[in-house]
């Protein structure tokens, strides 16, 4: 996980380099949940909401396709002496043309989902990322870490209340969902 090594990656990072000295306070470190902010944070809960409807749109509009070629197909091959042989070629060259095209409206709906939830992982890793260092910065901590990687630690070290009270009160507001018609992706 692409997203889940960079948030890793900001909780080791000193957050500033300086000289210990005999008067400064002692080394603090601070714990966060990822999970636990992936799974509760406003921001996320409407991304896999989001996700979830546009999944949802696109499951549907699919199957209303594929009901629809399976209804020609069945047509044609109901219709045996119907059509002469080379409208019959016509017919299935249309239909083979249209499963060809259901399928790529499938990869694209694909394609779109993961598109639409990387942007939104990416934009809130930014957020959380700045929005430790921020927390971090305001308490003196020199470092923060993952609850994972802190098998044992002092209660009032750990960070992430503050970091889900944070990200939910500054959560952007909601995007309306697409259709899947919208850029042109899908097409009858």
């Amino acid at each position: 996980m692409r997203i889940r090594g960079r948030i890793l990656g900001v909780f080791f990072l000193f957050l500033q380099s300086s000289f210990a000295t005999e008067r400064e306070t002692p080394f603090q470190i601070g714990v966060v949940d990822i999970e636990y902010i992936n799974e509760h944070a406003v921001e996320m809960k409407v991304t896999r909401e989001k996700v979830d409807r546009l999944r949802e749109s696109f499951q549907s509009k699919i199957a209303e396709l594929e009901r629809k070629v399976r209804e020609e197909r069945q047509a044609l091959d109901n219709d045996k002496g119907g059509f002469s042989s080379e409208e019959r070629e016509t017919r299935e060259s249309s239909l083979e043309r249209r499963i060809a095209h259901l399928q790529q409206m499938a990869q694209q709906y694909k394609s779109r989902l993961e598109h639409e939830l990387g942007v939104s992982r990416e934009k809130f890793s930014q957020r959380f990322q700045s929005v430790i260092a921020q927390i971090a910065q305001g308490r003196g901590l020199k470092l923060v870490i993952t609850k994972s990687a802190a098998p044992y630690f002092v209660q009032g070290s750990d960070i992430t209340p503050l970091v889900l009270k944070t990200l939910d009160a500054a959560a952007p507001p909601a995007p309306p969902v697409d259709s899947p018609e919208k850029n042109g992706s899908a097409h009858d």
